[in-house]
């Protein structure tokens, strides 16, 4: 089942998308669950791990969702990937610049939400494995793992080191995302590192370097370090190649 919260306040266009998804649901056995949020600030308070996507309605230009976009900083971070609903196909260069997944033209919806189904479908599986969320207070961030250079861990915050030197805090273990990474591409090195692999620049069992930052390797993870040094494919002089 695919989880959709539609951010508007048109019950129209509310009630034109569960009926039209309805007709889909007959035709193609998909089950989609809509849900109603008025505003911005509707989804931040909830659970957004629940839901597969978002669909933000900005046809009515008295309606302030772009201004509402902006104050938030919607971006990757923030929620769940997102589909704006706009007025003419030239409007959907907004998708662009808003970093949205998909944008539908409100006259043709009908026509356009069988297709843009189809690719929430065919991308929702990837989409669930290649992110996580992030608890903080009653806001929910949504991190792109192949983002995260590494993950450390002091008491119980959580500072997740991304690209482009950005670094997000929060409250938790680092066991709760050992498991779940793994099979992406980290692994523990330290009781207090998780890291990956596709960050990694310099690395010798002692040591790891992403970012100019030298990460500390355990003792016991010294083993688990050579073999994942063997695994790694290299050209002729010894330089690690990159997977």
């Amino acid at each position: 089942m695919l989880k959709i919260a539609i951010i508007s306040k048109d019950a129209q266009l509310v009630s034109e998308l569960v009926s039209y998804a309805s007709e889909l649901n007959e035709k193609a056995g998909e089950s989609i669950n809509y849900l109603q949020i008025k505003n911005l600030n509707g989804l931040l308070e909830g659970d957004m791990s629940i839901l597969d996507y978002v669909l933000i309605d900005i046809c009515d230009p008295k309606s302030g969702a772009l201004d509402s976009l902006e104050r938030a900083s919607f971006n990757e971070y923030v929620t769940p990937p997102y589909i704006l609903i706009v007025n003419k196909p030239e409007d959907a260069l907004l998708a662009f610049q808003y970093r949205a997944f998909y944008a539908i033209v409100r006259s043709n919806l009908k026509k356009e939400l069988p297709m843009m189904i189809d690719r929430l479908v065919t991308y929702s599986t990837f989409f669930r494995r290649s992110c996580i969320y992030l608890k903080k207070k009653n806001e929910y961030k949504r991190l792109l793992t192949h983002r995260i250079q590494y993950i450390e861990v002091l008491g119980h915050t959580l500072t997740f080191h991304m690209e482009n030197s950005d670094e997000i805090q929060g409250r938790g273990r680092i066991k709760q995302y050992e498991e779940a990474l793994e099979e992406l591409g980290f692994f523990k090195c330290h009781d207090c590192f998780l890291v990956n692999k596709r960050h990694i620049e310099k690395m010798t069992p002692d040591a790891i370097e992403i970012s100019g930052h030298s990460i500390p390797v355990s003792r016991r993870k010294r083993t688990l370090i050579r073999k994942i040094l063997k695994s790694f494919p290299t050209i002729g002089n010894g330089t690690i190649l990159r997977k």
